[in-house]
């Protein structure tokens, strides 16, 4: 792996700082214990019941007590007894018993998801035109604060007020938290960045804080206490570079990689300002009016909410997934800490796995899960060791689905509004987990209505996602939807070619197509100056000369490249380019050099330095087989930018060189006198091919 050493410091950092708020996000797990209501309960006079309901005077009154036994001994009604008045959880509603009130239809749970969709309203706004870091640390402020007066003051009121708020810090847990990290950290380290600091290692900590303090004050305070940590790792870090370039602050953005590099302990390297400069600016109508992004942005707000939805019931009504409240609680998250951290160490490993397939393979796995819960419940099995193992499946599977919703949120959306949208898309989910807790009468009159309903709804998903979703695996955030915004603004570019019939033809150079025709009006040879005059915003000037077909090949004149030559080339990549590659041939096919520039993979930059938009791989063909690559270097080469390209032959080497600065050296693996042939590929305008030595040029 590419990524120096020093940049796990910075990564590491960004991990924990991330399972943090996650830790604190995962209060809208612990609604599962503020609600919980133990099966059974016994009064004072040692009359146990069942519950009928969450609500302890809601049971039969005509019952007999449970645990008078006919023929029983005294001590087996009391050992009945100690059973059935026994508390795993001291809950809210234990304390309160809310839901026997007037706030029946108000539930804790709903009233905290309220909150939460509340603050993305405002907060993903606020940090999209303040900065992340800011919004960050306000809301975790908010949040741990209101944590712990829900507790601290006994009143329903204030629990319900303070729980609301305490929505506030999750929100910015969820959105500010994340779109924070996934600009920070490396690119190959954004899939693990919600793999190995995850949900589920927060829900398991919930779990255990709840475990030991087996009541809801103590635990609240447990759970602010450690929710705390975020703030002396948030104050250790600046504001994502990626934010303060997009919004052209580019003093701020250097100060903020100099301390990145501080951290990581490497030598800083300033970022151009050139292109820094060249960044668009897009508001939230300029996303919406490109189709593309459009489409993007329409296709995440139905995976949020759906994938929302169906989760939350899934987990709702989890706990009486198996007897012990904690046992099912804990072998949750233990499955879905696993299911990540191997998925976590299996995708930087496969370059198939990508954010569609995760989503695909694990929303298929929850559908056929939902299947089997069903026929379990059809059947009476619920209590069975195998539907425990069902139900773990559909929750693990399912909540894993949620990865590419929040990595595609990252990768398909601009920085100018990705924390915006990120809002957008979280209220989506937030409306599916409000939808999900208005099913909770579905568990006491008609439990498989839950899972009908979630194996509906993600067959629909499925399916959309299959269809629209595109594929965002090593996106890099600052370029997302800058050339999607060029070309809805009709930011065209225009060519003219000087024909050799005494006519220029001009042209739209995206697609080719000829616009007008205009004779000579004077002898070409006579044409000495280029002028541009008028309302009119110019990016670049490129003067070329013929052009070449591509994929192009041909024989080296003479000697060939032999040593003391050297290839020259002159290209520009084409807008949606890929890759393209420049092979020097031997004359029995061999490559001598593989030289192949690519767009759609990450090279050796990270956030600590001047980040790389592609790598360079050197190889070469030697009877049939490749050998070892080198990728060494940044990538030179931008999209829709003339280059020109030197490859000189010496003797023991090639000398590389881009725009005449010196890029690489790539030792001879074969004999370097013996290259007799050159072919050019890929996604490029070819526009000059030259073979020189230290005589004149000799013209291909």
């Amino acid at each position: 792996m590419n990524i120096p050493p020093g940049q796990w410091r910075l990564d590491v950092m960004i991990m924990a700082l991330y399972q943090m708020a996650l830790f604190f996000s995962a209060q809208l797990v612990f609604v599962i214990f503020l609600e919980y209501m133990p099966k059974t309960y016994c009064n004072t006079d040692r009359y146990c019941y069942k519950l009928e309901s969450k609500c302890l005077e809601h049971y039969d009154k005509n019952q007999k007590n449970i645990c008078l036994i006919p023929n029983g001994t005294k001590s087996q009604f009391d050992e009945c007894v100690e059973e059935k008045k026994y508390l795993y959880f001291r809950s809210a509603q234990y304390d309160y018993q809310q839901d026997c009130t007037s706030l029946t239809h108000y539930s804790a749970s709903t009233n905290m998801y309220l909150g939460v969709l509340f603050a993305n309203l405002v907060l993903g706004i606020l940090a999209d035109k303040l900065g992340r870091r800011p919004i960050y640390f306000a809301s975790i402020g908010i949040g741990v604060v209101s944590l712990i007066l829900s507790a601290a003051i006994p009143s329903v009121t204030a629990f319900y007020i303070f729980r609301f708020t305490t929505g506030v810090g999750v929100a910015g847990a969820q959105i500010v938290g994340w779109s924070y990290g996934s600009e920070m950290i490396s690119a190959k380290r954004r899939f693990q960045l919600r793999t190995f600091s995850n949900w589920a290692n927060a829900r398991i900590l919930v779990v255990f804080v709840a475990f030991i303090t087996r009541e809801w004050h103590t635990a609240s305070y447990v759970c602010a206490v450690i929710s705390a940590l975020i703030f002396p790792i948030l104050w250790k870090l600046p504001e994502s570079p990626v934010f303060l370039e997009q919004k052209h602050r580019i003093e701020q953005a250097n100060e903020a990689r100099e301390q990145l590099a501080d951290i990581c302990g490497l030598e800083y390297e300033a970022k151009e300002v050139a292109v820094i400069n060249n960044l668009k600016k897009i508001t939230f109508m300029d996303m919406w009016r490109n189709p593309r992004l459009r489409k993007n942005f329409l296709v995440l707000c139905f995976m949020w909410f759906y994938v929302g939805m169906a989760t939350y019931i899934t987990d709702l009504n989890g706990a009486d997934m198996s007897r012990n409240l904690y046992v099912g609680q804990f072998l949750s998250g233990l499955l879905l800490t696993i299911s990540k951290i191997i998925f976590g160490f299996a995708e930087p490993r496969f370059e198939w796995l990508g954010r569609r397939t995760v989503f695909l393979f694990s929303q298929a796995v929850a559908i056929v899960a939902y299947i089997l819960i069903l026929i379990a419940l059809f059947t009476n099995n619920k209590e069975t060791t195998w539907y425990l193992i069902v139900y773990l499946c559909a929750y693990s599977f399912q909540a894993l689905s949620t990865e590419t919703c929040y990595l595609s949120v990252a990768e398909l959306i601009p920085t100018d509004v990705r924390v915006t949208v990120a809002a957008i898309t979280n209220i989506c989910l937030r409306l599916g987990t409000i939808v999900a807790s208005l099913t909770k009468p579905l568990k006491f009159s008609f439990e498989p209505g839950l899972f009908l309903i979630n194996l509906v709804v993600c067959s629909i998903g499925i399916s959309v996602v299959y269809f629209y979703l595109e594929e965002s695996r090593n996106a890099n955030l600052q370029n997302v939807g800058q050339e999607d915004v060029s070309s809805s603004e009709k930011d065209n570019s225009q060519k003219t070619m000087l024909g050799e019939d005494s006519k220029e033809v001009s042209g739209d150079s995206e697609t080719g197509k000829e616009v007008k025709n205009f004779d000579h009006r004077i002898p070409l040879n006579s044409v000495s100056h280029l002028s541009i005059d008028g309302d009119v915003i110019l990016n670049h000037v490129q003067w070329g000369g013929k052009y070449y077909p591509v994929p192009y090949e041909s024989g080296i004149a003479a000697d060939g490249l032999v040593p003391g030559k050297t290839l020259v080339v002159y290209a520009t990549p084409e807008k949606k380019a890929k890759k393209f590659n420049i092979n020097l041939l031997k004359k029995n096919g061999d490559i001598a050099l593989h030289f192949n520039p690519r767009f759609d993979e990450k090279g050796n930059g990270f956030m600590c330095a001047k980040p790389t938009p592609g790598s360079v791989v050197r190889n070469s063909l030697v009877n049939g087989e490749w050998g070892n690559e080198e990728r060494e270097g940044k990538n030179p080469f931008e999209r829709l930018t003339a280059f020109d390209l030197e490859i000189r032959n010496e003797d023991f080497a090639f000398q590389i060189f881009v725009n005449g600065e010196r890029f690489a050296s790539y030792a001879h693996r074969v004999d370097p006198h013996d290259i007799a042939g050159l072919q050019i590929q890929g996604d490029i305008e070819l526009t000059g091919i030259q073979v020189v030595n230290n005589a004149a040029p000799v013209q291909e």
